[in-house]
């Protein structure tokens, strides 16, 4: 949770910058950079684990800070990340 909070995780544009990935770009749907806030909140490849993380969460849950500081957000989070396997393998 903290890796996320802080952009410090294995997604490529972290891993891109401190020279550990070749790219930036997301892996899953190569259009955009692979951020934290690209992977929770706008990649398509992951829209369908999205759709039930916001159903379950309801109004106001659309951005990052909400996801990531709240005990709600935060539940929902952790079961999302769970959802779409990124980060069951290191790099």
């Amino acid at each position: 949770l903290v890796q996320l909070r802080m952009g410090h995780v294995p997604l490529n544009r972290h891993l891109h910058h401190i020279n550990r990935h070749d790219y930036p770009t997301c892996d899953a749907c190569g259009t955009s950079p692979e951020s934290v806030r690209h992977y929770l909140l706008e990649c398509n490849s992951y829209r369908r684990q999205r759709e039930l993380m916001m159903h379950s969460l309801g109004h106001g849950y659309d951005c990052l800070d909400a996801l990531l500081s709240t005990p709600t957000g935060i539940k929902a989070t952790l079961k999302f990340v769970a959802a779409t396997g990124q980060f069951s393998t290191s790099h």
